[in-house]
């Protein structure tokens, strides 16, 4: 079967090969993408992000905001 390749899904579940031995993806998924967001507000100690998106095609614009908490072992 052709390999199935994917610019938008982030969902970890299509990580599983076995499962999705052709699918392919040119994004991260999501906890590579939060890993590399946490990484940024460590980074430029920033200790408040709002993250702006978009959902379906109704093209509004949506928000969220989260506080950055760690802790260094």
């Amino acid at each position: 079967s052709p390999p199935i390749v994917s610019s938008s899904a982030t969902s970890s579940i299509f990580n599983d090969k076995k499962t999705y031995p052709q699918f392919l993806r040119t994004v991260s998924d999501d906890s590579g993408q939060a890993k590399a967001l946490v990484h940024l507000m460590k980074h430029y100690e920033w200790t408040h992000v709002l993250c702006l998106y978009t959902e379906g095609n109704t093209r509004a614009l949506k928000h969220f905001g989260f506080i950055l908490r760690y802790e260094v072992f």
